[in-house]
């Protein structure tokens, strides 16, 4: 672009420089014979001395007419060099030939020039339009550039300042003169100051760091973070004070680490925390811990006090651990004996499964024998005792029944987990009732906690309880059987209630033994063994059972179950 200008300007140069030459040829051709015409032709040719064609300070013309001294040259009068010598034209003739060839020739090529120089002007201008719109756009894509950056940095500002005041930490930086540059809020509210310009481009020493928590000057010779931008190493102080404006000062902990630029310090930025509360903390915490240690001493001392004691009596702990050592081993003997008599209750348990009921089967089968075929044989006492023999054979039968169920709960292996009673209940009166029973009886039952316990034998003891309220209700008038629960803090009490037979209430720590009956087994059938298996039962849970009632009134029968979160 400035090599075009050059050439553009070094055109416009020689154009004038053409364009003057010609003029001036032009000029000294017709030797201003338009200026100085009138004023020589018009007299007489003056005689001048002859030794003044000599000389160059006069004019002299080309046809000698006659010669004029530089010092009587009059006005409008022009000298103009020739050959030479100064001369000019007296012709008239001449002076108007040149007239006219000077208007032919120079006016049309002053024209052309002005119309050449008009042009290159405007295209110059065009040009220079264009390289101008040029640089106008490319300033403005440079100020949008600037813009966008200034922008950017403005953006990337407001974060930094957004992160430097949502820090719990005071955050403070000084230049190399000890001026604060930047504080963020905590800083502020730590320090007192409700505006930054309080504090930024004052000395922060002097603002908040000069003087000791003793009350003693503090120099900013020995101050760390000034070090800190004078030699550039960083530091970690704890045992330092900072100021306020009101002149209370607090404990602060603080780092402080250099700025580098370029390879040197150019500031410090320090981080600080108000210590106030953590020191008074750690006061507590000693003095807390001095306590402690003489407690300790004290206890130490009771201690050794004791164990003096206890070495005292050491041979009588001794004795009661052999006296310990020797009941172990009597329960463990015990146990044996115990394991032993389980052995033979199992072995009376097969004993009785199947050597007793043999006969009791082979019995069972004559009399039946009998009674099938040689009925017609027998006289009616016969058929009175072969039908006696019948019978007992079937009781005998549920007598062995009853005798191993009871055996059985007691060496039944617990397995417990938590039960659904309501479901457990309803669903053994369903399965024991006989269809006339599930339409005679009114059954209630209200709401029942599920317990944790043995599902199998909870079973039986539903079974029991819920059969026997059938069974000795069947001849009252009122059929009805409530079922419910009592809940304590510790223990759930369910009960069966019915409104049947009843029993006496003097005899009714009978009720739950084996092979105990409080009514005739006229009236109501049974081997008298289902309440004492409920017993066993709930004995093995941990529980309790019991019963109320009145003759003919009715009976309620319980047990408890210990309460499980």
């Amino acid at each position: 672009m400035v090599q075009t200008r050059n050439i553009n300007r070094s055109i416009l140069i020689t154009i004038i420089w053409v364009f003057g030459s010609i003029f001036f040829i032009q000029a000294n051709s017709v030797n201003f014979a338009p200026v100085i015409a009138n004023t020589i032709i018009s007299g007489p040719a003056p005689n001048y001395p002859p030794d003044c064609t000599l000389n160059n300070n006069v004019f002299v013309s080309e046809s000698t007419a006659g010669i004029k001294p530089v010092n009587y040259l009059v006005d409008n009068e022009t000298a103009v060099m020739k050959g030479g010598n100064f001369g000019f034209f007296l012709q008239r003739e001449n002076i108007m030939y040149y007239l006219k060839v000077g208007v032919l020739i120079f006016v049309p090529l002053a024209v052309i020039m002005f119309l050449l120089l008009v042009f290159l002007l405007r295209k110059e201008v065009g040009r220079r339009t264009v390289e101008l719109n040029i640089e106008i756009e490319e300033h403005r894509k440079t100020l949008e550039t600037v813009k966008s950056q200034q922008l950017k940095i403005m953006e990337s500002s407001r974060e930094i300042r957004l992160l430097l005041d949502s820090t719990a930490e005071g955050i403070y930086s000084i230049n190399n003169m000890g001026n604060c540059t930047i504080v963020n809020k905590s800083a502020l509210q730590m320090l007192g100051y409700t505006s930054e310009s309080e504090m930024v481009g004052h000395n922060m020493h002097n603002l908040i760091h000069h003087t000791r928590s003793d009350g003693s000057a503090f120099s900013q010779e020995d101050c760390s973070i000034n070090q800190t931008y004078l030699k550039g190493l960083s530091a970690h102080v704890q045992n330092e004070v900072f100021w306020r404006p009101d002149n209370t000062c607090f404990q602060v902990e603080y780092f402080s680490h250099p700025i580098i630029e370029n390879g040197k310090a150019a500031g410090t930025v320090v981080t600080f925390w108000d210590i106030t509360k953590r020191i008074k903390a750690e006061e507590e915490l000693q003095k807390l811990n001095n306590e402690l240690e003489y407690l300790v001493h004290l206890r130490t001392a009771e201690l050794e006090e004791k164990v003096q004691k206890l070495n005292k009596n050491q041979k009588a702990m001794l004795y009661m651990i052999e006296d310990l050592n020797l009941i172990t081993a009597e329960l463990k003997a015990e146990r044996e004996k115990l394991e032993l008599t389980n052995k033979e209750l199992d072995a009376f348990s097969y004993s009785v499964s199947h050597d007793l009921r043999s006969p009791l089967r082979a019995i069972h089968g004559f009399t039946e024998y009998l009674m099938e075929d040689n009925l017609h044989q027998l006289d009616d006492e016969g058929k009175r005792l072969l039908t006696l023999i019948r019978e007992n054979t079937v009781k005998m039968e549920e007598l062995i029944t009853s005798i191993l169920n009871l055996s059985r709960v007691s060496r039944t292996e617990l397995r417990f987990c938590q039960v659904d009673m309501q479901a457990t209940a309803l669903s053994m009166f369903l399965e024991i009732a006989t269809d006339d029973e599930k339409k005679e009886f009114e059954l209630i039952i209200a709401p029942l906690p599920p317990a944790f316990c043995d599902s199998a034998l909870i079973k039986q003891v539903w079974q029991n309880l819920i059969g026997n309220a059938l069974k000795y209700s069947s001849k009252s008038e009122t059929k009805k059987i409530e079922i419910g629960c009592f809940e304590g803090s510790e223990k759930l009490t369910y009960y069966v209630r019915d409104f049947g037979a009843g029993f006496d209430s003097n005899y009714k720590d009978k009720l739950f033994g084996a092979f105990q009956r409080l009514h005739k087994k006229g009236d109501f059938e049974g081997a008298g063994v289902g309440l004492a298996i409920v017993q066993r039962i709930i004995n093995r849970h941990n529980g309790t059972v019991g019963a109320d009632g009145d003759l003919n009134k009715g009976a309620t029968f319980y047990f408890s179950l210990p309460k499980i979160n």
